[in-house]
């Protein structure tokens, strides 16, 4: 819970300071989420990699906890649903002000979590507060399609790839990139392993007195 709150008082700034980033401009600082093909909210190059860190430590404790509690094989497609949510969840599309609409964040339509909860065939996943996609028109939140793009007819169904295609590598979610190795780059992998470091050592404390 604790992370979850750094990571969204991180992310999720004010209105009136809200900036929109090119997905270019964060993608070399990103390992985890590198899939991500549209615009976030301004986070530094640091502050980039410390919440691709938060995407995976969710996704890495999700997966153990449900391998090893739940007693489920995860296969690669369930790795893959899993890894697209986490990342939308963690980096919420970031749309510019229009004439008729303030800066705002779209969030991973309900649809999402729901995909990856029936491709790891697990219940109870809290997908509820989510917002539904709209039945006509543009969504407030990220679609499938929105998500994989590539993966559209004869690739997949619904931003959802088929087999063929991820062997392809046409969605790109199921491939991990090295971030580029620039000074800020490198200063932000070692902030990094220091915050990894401390989080492995807390859960070990935790889980040796529970």
């Amino acid at each position: 819970m604790f992370l979850t709150f750094v990571a969204t008082c991180t992310l999720l700034t004010s209105v009136a300071s809200m900036q929109c980033v090119p997905s270019s401009h964060t993608k070399p600082y990103l390992q985890f989420c590198s899939a991500i093909n549209y615009d976030v909210n301004g986070p530094t190059p640091d502050q980039s990699h410390y919440i691709d860190q938060l995407a995976k430590q969710t996704f890495v404790q999700t997966m153990h906890m449900h391998a090893s509690c739940g007693g489920k094989v995860l296969s690669k497609q369930c790795n893959i649903a899993f890894r697209k949510y986490a990342c939308a969840y963690h980096f919420p599309k970031c749309v510019n002000a229009t004439t008729t609409t303030p800066t705002h964040l779209k969030p991973p339509c309900r649809e999402v979590c729901e995909h990856y909860c029936d491709v790891c065939n697990m219940a109870g996943c809290p997908c509820l507060d989510l917002p539904l996609r709209a039945a006509d028109g543009e969504s407030t939140c990220q679609t499938l399609e929105d998500l994989c793009p590539s993966c559209i007819g004869d690739l997949g169904t619904e931003g959802v790839c088929t087999i063929a295609a991820q062997e392809a590598d046409k969605c790109g979610w199921d491939v991990v990139e090295l971030p580029s190795q620039s000074n800020n780059g490198n200063q932000g992998m070692k902030s990094m392993s220091i915050v990894t470091m401390i989080v492995s050592l807390m859960v070990l404390l935790v889980t040796t007195f529970l």
